[in-house]
């Protein structure tokens, strides 16, 4: 198993977030992903949705449910992901295991659409955010937000309460975790 953990949260968290694992230049499998939420949370027992796009990447699917596969759903407790403006590593961070059913095939090259989603309003950590920390990191939707020899994730829009259901702030947002996956040869 390989795996790809993301740069540290910033201050933002939110309901939900679609991004893409993209592939490089060899086939994968994605096996789990885990996050977190954030530590202002009063509640951490939440329920949390995965979902993948049938159609490739996430982009122009978003508010389109017929073209997502539910992966997982649970009621579950995350783990609390502290925010450190001061952070710039989150290898010791425990991340818990997002509900996941079946492996997931990336052919090199390509894109894989996944909406994570929560039931509560910051029941997942991510990075990016509204103001000064969105025009930092100057991501457009779609662009690389962190990456391994063999994928690269991918930023993405947040969702409202309502799965499927774009916000109306139109800042790419980076997803906070880590993604476990095997490569195919």
């Amino acid at each position: 198993d390989e795996m790809l953990i993301t740069k540290p949260r910033t201050s933002h968290s939110w309901y939900g977030v679609y991004f893409d694992v993209l592939a490089k230049d060899t086939p994968v499998t994605i096996t789990a992903i885990q996050s977190g939420c954030s530590s202002d949370l009063p509640d951490r027992n939440m329920q949390v949705k995965v979902w993948t796009c049938d159609k490739g990447s996430f982009e122009g699917n978003e508010e389109d449910p017929s073209s997502w596969t539910l992966l997982g759903d649970k009621n579950m407790e995350l783990d609390e992901i502290p925010y450190d403006r001061y952070s710039f590593d989150s290898t010791d961070l425990r991340y818990c295991d997002l509900p996941f059913g079946s492996p997931i095939f990336v052919g090199a090259g390509e894109r894989k659409g996944f909406l994570v989603h929560t039931n509560q309003i910051g029941g997942l950590v991510l990075r990016g955010g509204f103001g000064p920390e969105a025009r930092i990191n100057g991501w457009r939707v779609g662009a690389k937000t962190d990456e391994t020899l063999h994928v690269s994730l991918c930023a993405g829009k947040v969702c409202s309460e309502v799965p499927f259901k774009l916000e109306s702030a139109a800042y790419a947002r980076g997803f906070v975790g880590s993604v476990r996956y095997t490569i195919n040869q």
